[in-house]
C-alpha cells in the first residue's frame, strides 16, 4: 500500500471516529435546542463538527504519512471495525 493511500485511509478512519465521539459527548454534555422550535440560528452544529473532524483527520494523515509502514496499516485495518461500531451506535442513539 502506498504511503498516500495509507494516510488517506487513516484520515478517514480518524475523522469518522472523532465525529462520532464528538457528537456523543456534545449530545450528553451540551444538548442543543430542538431544531423544529428554533426559527433561525447562525450556528450549524453539523457544519462545525464536520470541519473539526476534517481538521483532525488531516493532522492524523500527516502523522500517518510520516510513519507509514506495516504497523500503521495493521492498526488502521484493526481500527475500522470498532470505528464502524461507534458510528452505528452514535447513529442509533444520538442522531
Amino acid at each position: 500500500m502506498s504511503r498516500a493511500a495509507l494516510a488517506i485511509a487513516t484520515a478517514c478512519t480518524a475523522a469518522a471516529f472523532v465525529y462520532s465521539l464528538l457528537r456523543i459527548v456534545q449530545a450528553l454534555v451540551l444538548p442543543e435546542p430542538d431544531p423544529t422550535t428554533v426559527m433561525w440560528s447562525e450556528h450549524s452544529g453539523f457544519f462545525w463538527r464536520a470541519w473539526t473532524c476534517a481538521y483532525v483527520g488531516g493532522a492524523v494523515a500527516l502523522v500517518a504519512h510520516r510513519f507509514a509502514g506495516e504497523r500503521t496499516a495493521r492498526f488502521v485495518a484493526r481500527a475500522i471495525v470498532p470505528v464502524t461500531a461507534l458510528v452505528a451506535i452514535q447513529a442509533l442513539f444520538v442522531p
